[in-house]
């Protein structure tokens, strides 16, 4: 990552009087972290998101990371779909800092309600715009990699308007695609994307595996069809499905990967549980048994069972949906599935539009007809 980003613009000459209203006040008690909304009293200036952070000891630099989110907002201002910089403070001893935006019209997608029915009406549209703007981002060459519902705010989510526009709001943990080549960012991007990536914890407890720009890419994608699917069917330890409620057809797909897939979850699951008990063991045995094996029993059964259910994801999402009253194109599902596949190297890396092209012409389809199939 570039240590120099371009110098932004000051904010006003002369300052007005501000109005600061707090929207996440856990993130400023436990992590050092504030983020207002700020208003101009006269109405002269525009609205301002500002992001405050603190250091905080034993946890990452805070400071650091206002810094990167301001490179990659820079990099990426001429998208249309990040927020505009505006300024950037830091104090000298780099105790805290304060970075301050253009504020988006539009929601923060983790605020909104996935039980509205326009919003349902739009789930389809959702889906679409919130991977077309990873994609947008990745042509770009910026990685995400903090990617959930908080992630992106949505315009016109709760409008039958057709002009519904994702923005990408949070880069402080971005990372340019050229950098993939050192094997610290590996390292790093590994860890933190397989925290909630299943696929990829399968990937990389059976093989060395490494990202690449297509894998790391389609892992984005999984991420971003992932946040959209918990945002309107509810969070992903909750994805537990009626098997009797499956097709034959889906029965047989469901069993075949289970069969697959099963082995190895359960290996991952005890290895997870053991260092969560060696890790909690450090900080507090109060409420722990005396001994690790006693206490990955106690887990297990209710962890595999959440990790199996969100990894037959892509098979059960259209039973969840028709649970949830959400009817979608079936291309539009196809892509969503494809997205949440278990295997990355097979998730798309495109929205779905140019996805859907590309995999044609990959089929052996002669390019010009194709393209002129999908104008017509």
């Amino acid at each position: 990552m570039n240590e120099n980003p371009t110098q932004p613009i000051q904010i006003v000459d002369k300052a007005p009087k501000w109005k600061s209203q707090n929207v996440n006040n856990w993130a400023a008690k436990f992590r050092g972290k504030t983020n207002s909304i700020i208003t101009d009293a006269q109405g002269t200036h525009d609205t301002l998101f500002s992001k405050s952070v603190k250091r905080v000891e034993g946890q990452r630099d805070n400071v650091e990371g206002l810094q990167r989110e301001l490179y990659f907002l820079e990099k990426l201002k001429d998208t249309g779909i990040t927020p505009e910089p505006v300024t950037l403070k830091i104090n000298p001893d780099r105790t805290d800092a304060q970075l301050l935006m253009k504020k988006l019209e539009g929601d923060s997608f983790e605020k909104t309600d996935g039980s509205d029915e326009v919003a349902k009406r739009n789930f389809g549209r959702i889906s679409e715009s919130v991977s077309q703007s990873l994609e947008a981002i990745h042509n770009r060459g910026v990685l995400v990699v903090d990617i959930n519902e908080g992630t992106f705010v949505i315009q016109q989510m709760n409008s039958d308007n057709q002009d519904l526009i994702t923005y990408v709001v949070d880069f402080e943990l971005a990372e340019d695609i050229a950098d993939l080549s050192s094997s610290e960012v590996q390292d790093r991007l590994k860890r933190w994307y397989s925290r909630k990536d299943i696929g990829l914890q399968i990937a990389m407890y059976e093989t060395d595996f490494n990202l690449n720009v297509d894998t790391t890419k389609g892992v984005e994608q999984y991420l971003g069809a992932k946040s959209v699917v918990e945002h309107f069917i509810g969070p992903d330890y909750s994805w537990k499905i009626d098997y009797n409620k499956l097709s034959a057809e889906d029965r047989d797909r469901y069993d075949a990967q289970l069969q697959i897939v099963q082995p190895r979850i359960e290996e991952i699951t005890k290895k997870q549980l053991r260092e969560e008990y060696q890790y909690a063991k450090q900080v507090s045995s109060k409420y722990l048994p005396p001994d690790e094996e006693t206490y990955v029993k106690r887990e297990f059964e209710e962890r595999l069972h959440a990790k199996i259910d969100l990894a037959m994801i892509n098979i059960t999402l259209p039973y969840f949906l028709h649970d949830k009253g959400i009817s979608v194109e079936t291309s539009t599902l196809k892509h969503l599935q494809r997205s949440l596949s278990l295997i990355v190297e097979e998730r798309p890396t495109l929205g779905r539009e140019k996805q859907r092209i590309v995999d044609r012409i990959n089929e052996g389809g002669n390019t010009n007809k194709v393209l002129a199939d999908i104008a017509a």
